[in-house]
Order: structure tokens, then sequence, then C-alpha cells
């Protein structure tokens, strides 16, 4: 049987680490998505930072739990901070 995880692509970084982000805090991503999200380094300062914020909530660094209630709605606040920092052009929109 395929596995669904759903793996970094080429594109826009940002976006698809706030959907993996989604995923995580619905328990809906699977391990090789760890893999390919969060052991990936970017280059972009702001999404390497989400990325080791990620990393110390999943290891127990920070005051909660990784899949406890907060520790879920932490995950999603950053999934909104990363969408929201994400520009209109990098979504293939065009600024006016």
């Amino acid at each position: 049987m395929e596995s669904s995880a759903v793996l970094l692509k080429r594109g826009n970084y940002r976006r698809q680490f706030a959907d993996f982000l989604d995923r995580l805090a619905a328990g809906t991503a699977h391990a090789e998505e760890w893999h390919s999200f969060v052991v990936t380094h970017y280059r972009d300062e702001f999404l390497e930072e989400m990325r080791r914020c990620t990393v110390r909530l999943g290891i127990g660094q920070l005051e909660h739990a990784m899949d406890s209630d907060d520790g879920r709605q932490i995950l999603r606040a950053w999934a909104v901070a990363i969408r929201s920092s994400v520009p209109a052009e990098a979504e293939g929109e065009k600024s006016h």
C-alpha cells in the first residue's frame, strides 16, 4: 500500500511547512513527513527558526508537549504566522 505522506517539494516552502504544521497539529502527519520537513534545513531564516521551534516542541524543550491541546494550538498558530509571511507573489497571485 502506498503512503499518503506529503513530502517537501521544490516551490513555496513556507506554504508547504505551514500545511505540514497543520497536519502535525491534527495528528495526520506521517513519520516520513517529519523527516522531509523537519530534518531539512532552510536558507529562509524565518522558516529555519520555525523549523527549530518545531524540533524544540517535538523533543520536549518547550513548556508544552506537541501532542497536548496547547502544543497543537501552538503548531496551528505557527502555521498561521508562516502563511501570513508568504508574499502574494509566492502564492501565484499578482500584487496590485
